[in-house]
């Protein structure tokens, strides 16, 4: 939008320079709660921001405040080689991404680990392609014990 011809300049910088500070708190504010609305998660990122605005009473539960269910997947543990791929389930922002990346990379086995709460696709690159039949269940154990879930059958 194009100020300058309706207000002489004179006016409409000192007026601009005014709303600065209240732009900014209101974009702080709209970041604080576009974090809190991540639901249950339970990330680092979200509970730093949970008391910085006051959260809204909780509603009545209803079926609809339930728990989404859990998309499916075909195969719970997919890639080649060195190479491990799933579906993790309560993936929703990037401190969730680094929780679970770190989580992996502490792992003996684990050489490295790649997360996007985007597609909710975690891979991770094993130190030896023999590892593919001994990692999965720990991987899943200890993502469960962070409050993600390997999804599969």
């Amino acid at each position: 939008m194009r100020l300058t011809g309706l207000l002489p300049r004179r006016t409409l910088v000192p007026m601009l320079r005014a709303a600065r500070p209240a732009l900014r708190t209101a974009a702080l504010a709209l970041a604080a709660l576009a974090l809190a609305a991540g639901g249950d998660c339970d990330c680092a990122q979200h509970k730093a921001t949970a008391g910085a605005t006051p959260a809204p009473a909780p509603a009545a539960p209803t079926a609809a405040a339930a728990e989404p269910v859990a998309p499916v997947v075909a195969q719970r543990w997919r890639g080649e080689g060195s190479t491990l791929e799933f579906s993790a389930w309560r993936m929703r922002c990037a401190g969730c991404e680094k929780k679970i990346e770190d989580t992996l990379k502490a792992l003996p086995g684990v050489k490295d680990a790649l997360a996007s709460h985007g597609d909710s696709r975690v891979v991770v690159t094993l130190a030896e392609p023999a590892l593919r039949e001994t990692l999965p269940p720990r991987i899943a154990a200890a993502l469960e014990a962070q409050g993600f879930r390997v999804l599969g059958p």
